[in-house]
């Protein structure tokens, strides 16, 4: 069974001219990236059964939608994937479309909550925004992020406050990759949970940027208390968790979520790091 602490997931996704799927960057440095949701929510389960998890998605790329990303499908096949049901809840006006407070994530229930590329979805976090976040995580519920998370420049978004809840320094200058990376995880021996039933590598179909430190390639200089699960040090592509006691936070530099209903690898990560530490 799960521990007693809750579990958060924080997501990323791309938007505007850099970021966002369908647009190309005006410069022509980057190939199209993500379309944006096409708007409407989409039919979600009520809950979870006795003993599963359930996952929030705050404000995020994916505007409140399942549009192009994996949420529907892991709804509706999760145990494909492991004995945990789990539920995502991405449509929740009082986290997806508004600001996000403490009381809002406690009226969700949620034990994880998901960031799924807010930077590429241009949403700016204040700072009471991310102080509640870090209260909810300290009350024992996981987090995970995805993709732009911390800092998107071209769309003037600096969430680098959020890096020290995941484990990773605020002070890491921040950006994305302006080239397309092969997202191939090398798994560390042992492997992490994150990995189970998937392959080693672990090759993602999700979308192909990464978020990346100031130096171009993750390596020590940006641990804060995570550790490295996936990836090589000096390289665009990286898979951190972060035990920091009170809860665990999961990032990964690309977005696996993105365009990847059909990818039962990139749906087994995702689910597996709902549910960690559990093995389901």
């Amino acid at each position: 069974m799960l521990r007693t602490r809750h579990l958060t997931i924080l997501g990323v996704a791309c938007f505007a001219a850099m970021c966002v799927p369908g647009m190309a960057l005006a410069s022509g440095g980057l190939s199209p990236t993500p379309d944006g949701a096409s708007g409407g929510s989409h039919p979600q389960r009520s809950g979870v059964d006795a003993g599963g998890v359930s996952a929030v998605v705050v404000r995020s790329w994916g505007a409140c939608s399942s549009s192009s990303l994996a949420w529907d499908s892991l709804n509706a096949n999760w145990s494909l994937y492991g004995s945990i049901p789990i539920n995502i809840d991405y449509a929740n006006a009082s986290l997806c479309d508004s600001t996000i407070t403490h009381s809002a994530m406690e009226a969700s229930g949620a034990d994880v909550v998901i960031m799924s590329d807010p930077g590429g979805g241009i949403q700016q976090y204040s700072a009471d925004e991310i102080s509640a976040l870090q209260q909810y995580a300290q009350e024992g519920h996981n987090l995970i992020g995805t993709y732009i998370t911390f800092r998107y420049t071209l769309g003037g978004i600096d969430n680098s406050g959020l890096a020290p809840l995941f484990g990773l320094s605020a002070s890491g200058g921040y950006d994305i990759s302006a080239h397309s990376v092969a997202s191939v995880f090398k798994v560390h021996n042992p492997p992490s949970q994150l990995f189970r039933n998937i392959g080693h590598p672990y090759t993602s179909a999700g979308y192909d940027y990464a978020q990346i430190p100031a130096d171009g390639g993750w390596s020590s200089n940006e641990l804060a208390g995570a550790t490295m699960v996936g990836g090589k040090y000096g390289r665009k592509d990286a898979v951190f968790v972060y035990e920091a006691g009170a809860y665990d936070a999961v990032y990964i530099t690309n977005m696996p979520e993105y365009n990847t209903a059909g990818s039962t690898v990139d749906q087994q990560f995702l689910y597996n790091a709902i549910i960690y530490p559990a093995t389901g």
